[in-house]
């Protein structure tokens, strides 16, 4: 973003201002990828201004390392440090960034506030506010009519204590020392990578299946490269895959040493016969996205399903001063009559988010000559996770650049370390997988050499 310079009618008016006791306030809803990088851009270029972080969690969470932490490859602070750590220097050398650990409920563009229910007290509160940027997602959605329920007692995941509920669950069954039966519904990205990071850590005797309604194989949205990369790994792993696979129904029931499962029945578009399977634990990963889920926010204009409608700058439709960023927002064009797409990814999230916070800049230093930049996506690639710290896959510039095993999990890794939002963060992400990844696989590189030499040898 633009700096400002001593000659700017804003920076005359924050010194003013200063004097007075008062600042331009920027509000940043929600501290997720999208909201720490519109924060930092926006702490680092208007470091005369008050940033106020709206964020109900108490931690960060880098939901890609998730497989990680549930194999055991990585620690809790390593992918989900607490914001009063990755904002103390900032809190404590700039005096510009405060917190407040709380959930947003509505906005009020008129009077420009926001009203926020304090997640400890359940108090609400009115946040005014001279800019404000919303990076809140949208809450999960209700399954759609004719589909079953998702049962009490699957287990999702989509956020740090999902992975902790299920980390203890599969403790508890793996306690047993009996086979079990690990059950995935959905074979996209979360799915095919859970269940391989399952697959490989589990102890012996554990079965992980896969129901994946997509007859074609899973991960249909992956480039091609990760995508046969993933089908491969599933199947050296020993992962069952049932593809065409539609959940009908699932009934909790008890065997006959005491112990409950869910008793899972689908049916088939390959063959039109219907399947049953045990569950000692059922993970559910896909949505059944529906009717109009309630928005994070309200007060914003939306489309049918609870986004928030922003033009190609980022900008709230028919509001001034407030943007929003993420997969929480769609995209419209320059004349509103058409969607544009876009992958609902951290990458999306950081660059919309450098791009909003350049136009907030612009508009709280009252620049009307120079035109908003506009958002146009640039993809870097994907990185899949295909077991635990041995083995990953990467595609980037539409598949000119590929990489998988061992090696592209060090690159994963270290790509990942490099894209924490702190560079405290990365330094002690970085760190942590040096000292225990970066070991485990060198060994297993030297394993597999060894591995190869003893075959020659024979």
């Amino acid at each position: 973003p633009t700096r400002l310079s001593k000659s700017s009618s804003l920076y005359m008016n924050i010194n003013r201002a200063g004097n007075e006791g008062k600042r331009p306030k920027i509000v940043v809803c929600g501290g997720g990828f999208g909201g720490l990088t519109c924060q930092k851009e926006l702490s680092a270029a208007m470091p005369n201004t008050d940033i106020v972080i709206v964020e109900p969690n108490e931690r960060f969470t880098f939901l890609p390392l998730l497989y990680e932490y549930l194999g055991g490859y990585a620690d809790l602070d390593e992918i989900a440090p607490t914001y009063d750590f990755l904002l103390s220097s900032q809190v404590n050398d700039k005096k510009n960034v405060s917190m407040k650990r709380a959930s947003a409920m509505e906005v009020d563009p008129e009077s420009k506030t926001l009203t926020v229910q304090n997640v400890v007290s359940g108090e609400k509160e009115s946040v005014s506010f001279d800019a404000l940027v919303v990076s809140c997602g949208v809450p999960p959605s209700k399954p759609k009519p004719g589909r079953p329920s998702i049962p009490d007692s699957a287990f999702s995941f989509a956020s740090l204590n999902d992975a902790v509920r299920l980390k203890r669950r599969l403790g508890l069954v793996s306690s047993l020392n009996t086979a079990s039966s690990i059950v995935v519904v959905g074979g996209g990205y979360v799915g095919s990578e859970l269940a391989c990071t399952l697959q490989k850590t589990l102890p012996k005797g554990a079965q992980v299946t896969i129901l994946h309604r997509d007859p074609s194989g899973v991960c249909s949205g992956a480039e091609e490269y990760n995508r046969e990369s993933a089908q491969e790994r599933l199947t050296d792993l020993g992962v069952h895959v049932q593809l065409g696979a539609t959940v009908t129904n699932v009934e909790s029931k008890q065997d006959n040493v005491g112990r409950y499962y869910d008793h899972v029945k689908y049916s088939t578009v390959l063959n039109g016969n219907d399947g049953s399977i045990r569950a000692d634990v059922l993970i559910w990963t896909v949505a059944g996205a529906t009717s109009k889920p309630k928005i994070a926010i309200e007060g914003l204009p939306m489309d049918e399903r609870g986004r928030v409608i922003v033009s190609s700058t980022c900008k709230v439709q028919g509001l001034d001063n407030i943007y929003a960023v993420g997969d929480g927002c769609v995209v419209h064009s320059s004349n509103g009559s058409e969607e544009l797409s876009y992958p609902a990814t951290a990458q999306v999230a950081m660059q919309q988010a450098s791009v909003a916070a350049h136009n907030v800049h612009l508009d709280l230093e009252g620049n009307s000559r120079e035109p908003r930049k506009e958002f146009a996506y640039q993809s870097l690639g994907e990185m899949l996770s295909l077991g635990g710290d041995e083995d990953a896959s990467i595609a980037s510039l539409n598949g000119l650049v590929t990489l998988n095993g061992p090696l592209a999990s060090t690159a994963r890794r270290l790509v990942y370390a490099a894209r924490m939002p702190t560079p405290k963060q990365a330094i002690r992400a970085g760190a942590g997988y040096v000292v225990g990844g970066l070991t485990r696989n060198v060994e297993t590189v030297l394993g597999r050499g060894k591995d190869a030499v003893d075959d020659l040898t024979r």
